[in-house]
């Protein structure tokens, strides 16, 4: 498939699914987080891991705040994506204890003064977010690249990428070029898709 083509997929893939995240019930939203995260604390990657990088969700992505919490309670260190330089690019931040945070420059919670995660400090797991995933690992952002280039950076730093997503975010196939960065497992509500075994 063309660069071209697999830029139109994707568009059409993103307006597809906005419209159905845009329309998500709150309650319902809410308790299919919490199952998502049990899912999250069960996993062995996630329980060992001694520094975790989560998120902090934006209207119609499952919310993993609880995840963060129990993780820094278990006394892991847990860091967050957030905006630095010019031209802003996402870098991971030490996710304060205090819940001191501010709204970024693309309306995302950040830390509010962000501690920067050094470069010789390697991830055991990364919890990200997108638009959709398939079985595969495959994942669709927000269009922007963010995500694809903060992990392209991270490197071999970031030892596990687990995608988190609703159960109707996970397509057949997830248009992908050679710059986006596949996941090792993809948790949704009812289930953990392992690509190693699909």
């Amino acid at each position: 498939m063309s660069d071209a083509a697999v830029m139109g997929s994707k568009a059409a893939l993103r307006e597809t699914l906005r419209a159905r995240q845009t329309a998500l019930d709150p309650a319902w939203a809410e308790e299919s987080a919490e199952r998502i995260a049990e899912r999250l604390l069960d996993l062995p990657e996630v329980q060992s891991a001694r520094v975790l990088m989560g998120y902090l969700a934006v209207p119609g992505e499952a919310r993993i705040d609880a995840v963060l919490r129990a993780m820094q309670a278990a006394g892991s260190r847990v860091c967050v994506p957030a905006a630095r330089g010019m031209p802003r690019e996402y870098e991971p931040a030490w996710l304060p204890a205090d819940d001191a945070l501010r709204t970024g420059a693309w309306g995302i919670r950040e830390p509010a003064a962000p501690d920067w995660v050094g470069a010789d400090t390697t991830i055991d797991v990364v919890l990200v977010p997108g638009v959709a995933f398939d079985a595969r690992g495959g994942r669709l952002g927000h269009g922007k690249g963010f995500y694809d280039r903060m992990l392209a950076r991270l490197g071999g730093r970031a030892r596990c990428r687990i995608g988190v997503a609703f159960g109707f975010q996970i397509m057949e196939a997830v248009p992908c070029g050679p710059r986006d960065v596949r996941m090792e497992a993809v948790v949704v509500e009812a289930r953990v898709y392992r690509p190693a075994v699909v």
